[in-house]
């Protein structure tokens, strides 16, 4: 990964309001549904968490973008027509459709093998992270391979 790339978040500022708009002119949502739905569009490799989800909706909600209905306890989303034009004139110009479009046109069953084994991967990094803190000699080993790892990741971005 180069310098201008860390920290870099899945969605730049105003990014998913576009993408929300676009499940809920789909059809209507509450919440977790929505949720689900952006984890289903990048087939499993990007859940947002409810912290950014309903924070969002209120926001789209203040400017008239959605409506909801009460059913039981849910509220359920709707765009309304003042969403579909802002959908309308920001859809073409959204940075996130190339993604959207990579992880649909991805093979489902070899991107869940990718996922599990970036999980499995990640938890023996925490493992041994956590054991090398014990260890001098086992934590400068530990932090040369993640340097040469990170080396190795970085080189692979560089290639596409």
């Amino acid at each position: 990964m180069n310098q201008k790339n860390q920290g870099k978040r899945v969605f730049g500022r105003g990014d998913l309001k576009v993408v929300l708009l676009m499940l809920l002119n789909e059809k209507p949502r509450h919440g977790y549904d929505i949720i689900r739905g952006l984890e289903e569009l990048f087939n499993g490799f990007y859940s947002p968490s409810p912290g950014s989800i309903y924070p969002l909706l209120q926001w789209l909600e203040d400017e008239k973008y959605v409506t909801f209905t009460k059913e039981g306890r849910k509220k359920v989303f709707s765009i309304t027509s003042v969403g579909q034009a802002y959908l309308e004139e920001h859809k073409d110009s959204d940075p996130i459709s190339t993604r959207v479009t990579m992880f649909n046109a991805s093979n489902a069953e070899e991107t869940k093998v990718l996922r599990e084994e970036i999980q499995l991967v990640s938890e023996e990094l925490f493992r041994i992270g956590r054991q090398s803190m014990m260890n001098e000699e086992m934590k400068v080993e530990f932090l040369h391979l993640l340097k040469e790892t990170k080396l190795k990741l970085s080189k692979l971005t560089d290639q596409s």
